[in-house]
């Protein structure tokens, strides 16, 4: 009888949790609904200059969250990071959301992009997800080498 009565509690607590509260209002809750994730770039000793994830299908995507952690440096290294829609008419690609600099480790920053979602400079697009998107890493600052990863989790 104790397992039925935890497995019911538990059924009746997951939709809860498959909630969360974002920004806005107290009564503002958005759905996490389905996600998948994947480590998208890696770092490893990365001088100056700029680096491309392959591309990213977009296809079904509502909402992309990428968190960089990095995880060692040497020198004095200042590395942004963003998320980037390709234009299929051109085949070119534009920025929906760059983060702030990220400076020191073991201190993960997170940026977002997605239809609907509420701008905060540096933190969240309201950019929709393009059919195909990439993360680009620009890592600048005197004599810079950064070791790290940067993952996103993409909500269908």
């Amino acid at each position: 009888m104790n397992r039925l009565a935890i497995a019911l509690a538990a059924s009746l607590l997951l939709p809860i949790l498959g909630f969360a509260q974002v920004g806005g209002s107290q009564d503002t809750v958005y759905s996490i609904g389905p996600t998948r994730s994947a480590k998208v770039l890696t770092l490893a000793g990365q001088g100056a200059g700029t680096v491309n994830s392959p591309d990213q299908t977009g296809f079904g995507v509502k909402n992309v969250l990428c968190v960089m952690n990095q995880s060692s440096h040497t020198g004095t290294p200042s590395t942004t990071f963003s998320i980037q829609n390709k234009d299929p008419g051109s085949g070119q690609y534009f920025t929906a959301i760059t983060s702030a600099a990220v400076l020191l480790d073991a201190t993960p920053s997170a940026i977002s992009s997605g239809g609907g979602l509420k701008p905060l400079a540096n933190v969240v697009s309201g950019m929709p997800v393009s059919t195909t998107w990439r993360v680009s890493a620009t890592v600048g600052g005197t004599t810079p080498s950064v070791t790290g990863t940067i993952a996103c989790t993409i909500q269908q």
